[in-house]
């Protein structure tokens, strides 16, 4: 892949955090090309800095070593969290709204954006509802219309849907796949689920720990629309499996149990690409 097809690139990334004896290098030559409206997932043990490697994308930590390279180098970003981080004292449509309106775009067009987008995420009838009147799920679907206000180029994800029951969450991934490939931009996702890495993504990259590091790359060749379950999807979930599971063999022997289940965890080893197909 070339450095002009990448929509976001990082090139020797590191990071550090404390000074002296008492630093760790949570990261560690950290190279990633992620291409224009692509969708790409990033799994691996607590520890191995995927979140801290999302938090550098989204320019929220520059006290990094190495480069970031996004193209353009002022494409609009947006974030996803864990947690819905809604305002409880703003409707639906408002907490839309906000962040259009923080920006300068003038209320009437920032509340007919925020419908739109709420529309998409199938929330039209709520949309004048506060966040305690909606369940975990509307409320992670409003953050989503929320981030799509803005017409990301690059959409940062992590690990939205942890929160949620199961059933929500497939649905909610289902959503996400659908939205992300209407609206082409590019998707770069933390999760700890590899099987939901694998739903969702075009590619899986494999983090290994002590430091943080990119230890194998999957690209998942099944196509969309996506059943769990399908031959490709579960395959594919297995490479990445053994890929963490080979670099941390303490974790094949049950000696260090991963902190979620399913994902392994990760240590050193070499770099692996594979293909899966349905």
């Amino acid at each position: 892949m070339s450095a002009a097809a990448a929509a976001l690139a990082f090139r020797g990334v590191g990071r550090s955090f404390g000074h002296g004896r008492d630093a760790v290098r949570a990261l560690d030559g950290v190279e990633l090309e992620l291409p224009a409206g692509s969708f790409t997932a990033i799994v691996g043990p607590s520890g191995c800095g995927k979140s801290t490697l999302l938090t550098i994308a989204a320019g929220l930590d520059t006290g990094y070593d190495g480069s970031v390279e996004m193209r353009p180098h002022d494409a609009h970003r947006a974030y996803l969290f864990q947690r819905p981080r809604l305002f409880p004292w703003l409707t639906a449509r408002r907490n839309v709204a906000f962040v259009l309106e923080a920006t300068g775009v003038p209320r009437a067009a920032a509340r007919a954006r925020a419908e739109e987008c709420l529309a998409l995420v199938g929330l039209e009838a709520a949309a004048d509802r506060f966040p305690l009147q909606l369940s975990g799920g509307m409320q992670q679907r409003v953050a989503l219309a929320r981030a799509l206000a803005v017409e990301p180029a690059l959409l940062l994800m992590d690990e939205p849907f942890s929160a949620l029951d199961e059933l929500t969450a497939q649905r909610l991934r289902g959503e996400v796949a659908d939205l992300a490939a209407r609206s082409g931009c590019t998707v770069l996702l933390v999760t700890h689920n590899i099987a939901e890495a694998c739903f969702l993504a075009d590619r899986v990259i494999a983090m290994g720990t002590r430091p943080g590091r990119v230890i194998g790359s999957f690209e998942i060749a099944a196509p969309h629309p996506r059943d769990e379950q399908a031959p490709g999807v579960l395959a594919a979930a297995g490479r990445v499996a053994a890929c963490l599971r080979a670099a941390e063999p303490a974790l094949a022997t049950g000696t260090t149990p991963p902190t979620r289940p399913p994902a392994p965890g990760a240590g050193g080893a070499g770099t692996t690409t594979t293909k899966a197909s349905t």
